[in-house]
């Protein structure tokens, strides 16, 4: 049985699975099939902290919380797009990942972003995170784990 580390997370590389619109390749992200059914989609399936909230709380809300953030801090229209895809990576992942376990598996972080980078290649938009969509996102992070706990 294979355990979390780089040896599992690379098996990923070349796994083919469907979506609503195509068939995904790990590690190759074919731009095609990346469109936003898609994501809203999958991020409306997706729970936030692994789903250890009182009430469900999904991805996609958290998008939308982290654009609205955004806005009231002045935000530019680029900038709230970049919010409301924040999480695009996850999109192609398929699930969440707790920040500390993508952090003690550095080749699930390298995963991460070249999955976030197709992503951003496919909608057109720079690879780098603006730093007010970080801001917006680690605030409503937190607003989140208090409001729902």
């Amino acid at each position: 049985m294979p355990t979390v580390g780089s040896a599992a997370v690379l098996a990923l590389d070349g796994i083919r699975y469907n979506g609503l619109v195509g068939t995904f390749t790990y590690g190759a992200w074919n731009a095609d099939v990346i469109d936003h059914l898609e994501v809203a989609h999958v991020l409306s399936q997706l729970p936030r902290f692994g789903g250890r909230t009182l009430r469900p709380y999904c991805v996609a809300q958290h998008a939308c919380l982290v654009a609205d953030h955004v806005a009231s801090e002045g935000g530019t229209a680029v900038e709230q797009w970049w919010a409301l895809n924040h999480e695009g990576d996850e999109v192609l992942l398929g699930f969440d990942p707790p920040s500390p376990f993508v952090a003690a598996c550095p080749h699930l972080a390298h995963l991460k972003r070249l999955a976030m980078d197709a992503y951003c290649d496919r909608f057109g938009m720079d690879r780098k995170m603006p730093a007010i969509v970080k801001h917006a996102d680690t605030d409503m992070g937190i607003v989140g784990c208090k409001a729902l706990r």
